[in-house]
């Protein structure tokens, strides 16, 4: 199952399906479904997700479902895990994943969509799908491309070795390591700094960060146009600039700047 809890405009989910925290069909659909809710919920300034216990994060699919597949129920499988990196990718709001033990599989993919994620010093990472006659979702594979690059995605794919928290920072794909008992409270510390900054200029700059690769010179223009345009006209930008300057006088009575 997926633990929901919000405190605060943060929203914290937990994979909970002991003991390694798998990925089953049920868990894929609410996890999907929650994080489609939360992109749309302006209210939300921060998403941490992290998984139940203190041995795995997630150890990607749930293999006692794929022993009973037929072509069907493998391909809504491969469905609803494309459905799952594509929701992560399209997160507007800061996104924390405390990686508390074992990544491996789709759960190393999900911890490469993480705008910050802080592993434990006892976490393992991996893509052994090779090793098992299993196939990486391509959406994760692109994932990591644009994370770790194209030589270490290969090396991680194609030995389907598992490495340790360390490696995983030197890769990029974890910014920090640290003891386990202090997972949760670095997740917890970053999350609540970005949930300080202003909520649409941050969205504006992760739509950029996420869209751009490959966008022609002029349609990225014209999105930061459109960015720049929403944000300029808001009451939160009025005020943040005012802070900037050293103005901490009330907004005029409209609350924002009026257009040129």
């Amino acid at each position: 199952m997926l633990k929901s809890e919000s405190v605060e405009h943060i929203t914290w989910l937990t994979l909970d399906n002991p003991p390694a925290n798998a990925l089953n069909n049920p868990i894929l659909r609410e996890l999907v479904s929650s994080l489609d809710e939360i992109n749309r919920d302006s209210s939300v300034r921060g998403v941490v997700l992290t998984g139940s216990g203190n041995r795995f994060f997630c150890a990607g699919g749930d293999v006692k479902e794929f022993i009973s597949f037929d072509e069907a129920a493998g391909l809504e499988r491969v469905a609803l895990g494309s459905r799952l990196k594509s929701a992560l990718g399209r997160m507007e709001c800061p996104l924390a994943i405390a990686v508390n033990g074992v990544a491996v599989g789709s759960g190393m993919e999900m911890a490469a969509f993480a705008d910050f994620c802080v592993a434990s010093s006892t976490a393992r990472f991996g893509m052994p799908e090779i090793n098992h006659g299993l196939l990486p979702m391509a959406k994760g594979i692109q994932q990591l491309i644009w994370l770790i690059g194209w030589k270490n995605t290969k090396e991680v794919l194609f030995t389907g070795e598992i490495f340790d928290a360390v490696r995983a920072q030197e890769l990029g794909l974890a910014h920090e390591v640290v003891e386990p008992d202090r997972v949760a409270e670095r997740a917890e510390q970053w999350i609540t700094t970005m949930a300080a900054k202003p909520p649409e200029l941050f969205r504006a700059l992760k739509r950029t960060v996420l869209t751009s690769v490959g966008m022609e010179d002029q349609a990225l223009e014209k999105m930061t146009q459109a960015d720049f345009l929403t944000y300029f006209r808001s009451a939160e930008s009025d005020a943040d600039l005012r802070t900037l300057v050293g103005d901490r006088q009330s907004p005029a009575a409209t609350g924002t700047r009026q257009e040129q």
